[in-house]
């Protein structure tokens, strides 16, 4: 009977003295509320990542400025699904990340708690993905144009990667005369499909 005493008291102290924890509210938009607030909505290819000197100041975060990365991100664009007629061949992206910087040798150099959700993007090595058919990432992206010609991520700075969905298949480049002869086979899994 003690302990169901002190569980109870214990239960109604938590409830009414919550300990402190740090939340910020991200809220969920749907491909449909991304859409209507984008100039352009594309399937595009990460090309080239190149660090700016923009300012983070539309980030609205109290860390000092030296805690950020301006990046603008060359993209090949291979489908505007909304926006820019006719589909442009490559656009620029500024996005921000963290800033790295040098830390204790197996500790990470920046901890950041309920940080910001920045968006990176892989750059395949070699541009020859034409003649060699090598998988790049694909991504969905939703942007607005800025004032001076470059792309933003529709949600803002601060929470970027909510503008790019990642594409689960990839995008193969093949060249005509790579393709095998007679018909692509339709299920290249074998699996059984469901029905």
């Amino acid at each position: 009977m003690k302990s169901k005493l002190i569980a109870f008291l214990a239960g109604v102290f938590l409830w009414a003295f919550p300990p402190p924890a740090e939340a910020r509210y991200k809220p969920f938009l749907s491909y449909e509320r991304l859409a209507a607030r984008a100039d352009l909505v594309a399937v595009v290819e990460p090309v080239r990542n190149q660090f700016t000197k923009d300012s983070p100041a539309p980030l609205r975060d109290p860390r000092p400025a030296a805690d950020f990365q301006a990046i603008n991100t060359r993209f090949a664009v291979h489908w505007v699904i909304k926006g820019a007629r006719p589909r442009p061949r490559e656009i620029t992206v500024l996005h921000f990340s963290y800033a790295k910087r040098p830390g204790p040798p197996g500790e990470p150099s920046l901890v950041i708690v309920n940080g910001a959700d920045f968006v990176e993007f892989a750059v395949t090595a070699s541009r020859n993905a034409e003649s060699t058919g090598e998988r790049t990432p694909a991504w969905l992206a939703f942007l607005r144009r800025r004032a001076d010609g470059r792309f933003e991520a529709v949600t803002g700075q601060y929470d970027s990667a909510d503008s790019f969905h990642r594409l689960d298949s990839q995008i193969y480049v093949v060249q005509p005369d790579q393709l095998p002869e007679g018909p692509l086979p339709v299920n290249p899994s074998g699996r059984k499909r469901r029905r």
